[in-house]
């Protein structure tokens, strides 16, 4: 996860936010990753991660976030990261701004393109997976391409799986366009925390 928050002088500050599991013991559990920085630029900065034992859930995230400084809180404005459910409704709760990896949505249309499988090419996945990209950097045709993208969704050729990850994209999609929003907070919409982590903390 990673945050957006103001500084003390009073600009914002965003967050990002991740998790990821692991075993240890012979039991699972899952480190929850979180990072700060100002809207106005500068480096990151980690807080203190979390590891919790079982899967990623709701209730983890919420305890992870209990763990937040109050002064830096209390200057969060903005959430980046993977999409959770469970983490997204306690971002509503705290009326931040949602911002939605990129990445990580690709990714799910990459597997189901075939990219990362052996699967026979289907003509209405690139094209689906090309209008998803124009519809996440469009300012001027939002309108245009979500209808051809819920035209090509609703196709009898479209696979049942890429049909339920493109409805959900166009549920969500004003939190993958949160960036093109609210330009003023320099949301990033692309990030992947484990690694930039594992680089300060091999």
């Amino acid at each position: 996860m990673f945050f957006v928050q103001k500084d003390l002088v009073g600009s914002a500050k965003k967050a990002w936010s991740q998790a990821r599991w692991f075993e240890l013991d012979g039991k699972r559990r899952t480190l929850y990753l979180m990072a700060v920085r100002s809207t106005t630029g500068g480096k990151a900065h980690f807080l203190d991660p979390v590891l919790l034992a079982g899967r990623e859930t709701g209730a983890g995230w919420k305890n992870t976030l209990a763990t937040i400084p109050p002064d830096i809180e209390n200057r969060v404005v903005a959430l980046v990261s993977d999409g959770f459910r469970g983490l997204c409704q306690l971002v509503k709760q705290k009326a931040w701004v949602s911002q939605r990896c990129h990445f990580h949505l690709l990714a799910q249309f990459k597997v189901q393109l075939g990219v990362w499988k052996k699967m026979p090419d289907t003509p209405i996945r690139k094209e689906i997976y090309a209008t998803v990209c124009k519809l996440l950097k469009t300012k001027e045709h939002e309108i245009e391409y979500s209808e051809n993208l819920y035209e090509l969704l609703t196709a009898k050729s479209c696979p049942h799986r890429y049909r339920e990850v493109g409805m959900e994209f166009l549920r969500r999609l004003s939190e993958f366009r949160a960036y093109l929003k609210y330009p003023e907070l320099h949301l990033p919409h692309n990030y992947r925390l484990l690694g930039i982590f594992q680089q300060n903390y091999p």
